[in-house]
């Protein structure tokens, strides 16, 4: 389902008075705003101030004492199914702009801090609110106020970035807000508010400790008298008056109906864990012949040898498979470059063999494949010193991962991703994702193939083919955040890839012809999808195309 997002700031004023600055409150558009009232928003203060009152003192929860909830914004997407509040947190001490965000869907809210901090100097001139060319900081923080992640600026331009959302998210306190209905004898108009603090955690065999999982804590939409538990995350109910009923104040009419399909996704996302390929557009012989090989590629006892030892000197590798990650949709990608002629080799002047070329390309793959050096490269400098000799098997190499620019038109940062090499051929070679100590997890689990192949007419293609999926709850979380998945940075980092190496290959130097072919990737089938939401077909109806 497309999730729209709108969220701008009209205006960033700043009034200087001698040595002190403040930052005044922006305009927020009010022309967006959805609702005149909501009770939805009512029931998430009285929820919150009443889950929060005695933490109200203490340091990590100031923002609760700043809280103005008589200036909420509130936009909704198309369907409703997406509710942003944006509450200010009035505390001019500090200068910078600090908000509350919530994101409430059916099923609950997921809430988080953000803060602008802008240059003083730049805001004393930008009075247009064009956050083009910012120079500043902005912060995501949990609501306990743990640093999520931490972005600097000029001028528009990422200079540092400090992105825990992995490593510190995984076990991280997070407040969850779901209601149901309830019958209290034979009233059944009684809502019930659930207030949840909890924290994510990835399975117990998964870096970064043990724990439960978001899964494990029930359907807060499945009806009736809510079940009690003896679970430690169980919740504290608190019943509201039935006026406020959901389907009868506050929401449009389709939120009722909503819930049914809210029902229908929480069946599709158990039955997506059983089989990642469910949602896919494609012909069932294309995803064995393509794909299906890759997804289930495993590293041979070599490469776990080396992971062994290295661990052993501090590396903390965990294999990310494909099959142990959170995300539901797969993705399975193709970026191929077709090559006419080979170009020279620059150490002969010579037009290399398709060897040659292919052994060129991987050992200066960095130079060639992308715009800089900092999109690719070795884990430290054993890792690269491997890499460039003919053994490269079970080499740790790294990856950025762009995130996309947030609410403001500025790109928050970019997460490194390490990757192992855990397959080398003749003219191939495969990365499989990792946890690394270093770097954390990766935003994706999964294997991506590097090749050349040698085409019958004598011309050759230059391909990476991958299947992955989004690895934890918290990655499609921080994709909220930054309205941009990690499928969407891998993909401009795959055809960056395409058009750097024909550029390379094309340049007049080195007398060689190529031309970038149409990439395939295989995600989801949209229409099946709202098919399925629709109550048009059932989840055995869903399956590739025979």
């Amino acid at each position: 389902m497309k999730r729209v997002f709108f969220f701008s700031f009209c205006l960033l004023l700043l009034a200087c008075s001698q040595n002190e600055t403040i930052i005044t409150k922006p305009d927020f558009g009010r022309s967006q705003v959805s609702y005149q009232t909501d009770a939805n928003l009512d029931r998430i203060k009285s929820s919150i101030e009443n889950k929060y009152e005695l933490q109200r003192n203490q340091s990590g929860y100031w923002w609760l004492s700043y809280l103005d909830w008589s200036d909420v914004h509130l936009v909704a997407n198309s369907d409703n199914s997406l509710l942003t509040y944006t509450i200010p947190i009035r505390k001019f001490d500090d200068q910078k702009l600090d908000y509350l965000i919530i994101k409430s869907r059916e099923t609950g809210e997921r809430a988080y801090l953000f803060s602008l901090k802008p240059d003083v100097e730049w805001a004393t001139k930008n009075y247009s609110g064009d956050l083009s060319d910012f120079t500043g900081s902005v912060e995501v923080n949990s609501l306990d106020g743990e640093l999520l992640i931490s972005s600097t600026y000029t001028k528009g331009e990422l200079i540092s970035n400090q992105n825990n959302s992995v490593s510190r998210l995984v076990c991280e306190p997070w407040i969850l807000i779901e209601w149901t209905e309830a019958c209290v004898g034979d009233n059944c108009s009684v809502t019930e508010i659930t207030v949840q603090e909890f924290d994510i955690c990835p399975p117990d065999n998964s870096p970064g400790g043990g724990g439960d999982e978001v899964e494990e804590l029930g359907d807060p939409l499945g009806g009736g008298v809510p079940k009690t538990s003896s679970d430690p995350l169980d919740k504290d109910r608190i019943p509201i008056d039935g006026s406020l009923d959901l389907c009868l104040e506050g929401f449009s009419e389709s939120y009722c109906a909503d819930m049914e399909k809210q029902r229908r996704l929480d069946a599709l996302k158990d039955a997506l864990a059983e089989d990642p390929y469910l949602l896919l557009d494609i012909d069932c012989d294309e995803l064995k012949v393509k794909w299906l090989g890759l997804a289930d590629h495993k590293p041979n006892s070599k490469v776990l040898e080396r992971v062994e030892k290295l661990n052993k000197e501090g590396y903390d590798i965990e294999m990310q498979y494909l099959e142990d990650a959170d995300g539901a949709v797969v993705n399975m990608d193709y970026f191929p470059v077709h090559i006419d002629k080979l170009p020279n080799n620059p150490a002969t002047g010579d037009s290399f063999t398709g060897k040659e070329f292919f052994e060129y390309i991987r050992t200066n793959f960095a130079d060639i494949c992308f715009s800089n050096n900092s999109n690719f490269g070795a884990y430290n400098d054993v890792e690269m010193t491997k890499w460039e000799g003919s053994d490269y098997l079970g080499t740790v190499m790294r990856f950025d991962i762009k995130l996309r620019e947030p609410y403001f038109g500025i790109q928050i940062g970019q997460q490194d991703g390490s990757v192992l090499c855990t397959d080398q051929q003749n003219q191939t070679w495969v990365f499989s994702t990792i946890y690394t100590k270093q770097d954390y997890s990766h935003p994706v689990s999964g294997n991506r193939e590097f090749g050349l192949i040698t085409n019958p007419d004598g011309t050759y293609t230059f391909y990476t083919s991958g299947v992955d999926r989004i690895a934890e709850w918290t990655d499609d979380m921080i994709g909220d955040i930054m309205e941009y998945s990690a499928f969407d940075g891998g993909e401009e980092l795959w055809s960056s890839l395409q058009e750097n190496l024909v550029s390379w290959i094309n340049d007049p130097e080195n007398e060689g012809k190529s031309e970038i072919i149409d990439s395939i990737i295989k995600r989801i089938d949209s229409t099946d999808l709202e098919s399925f939401l629709n109550g048009e077909k059932s989840i055995s109806e869903l399956k590739c195309k025979n």
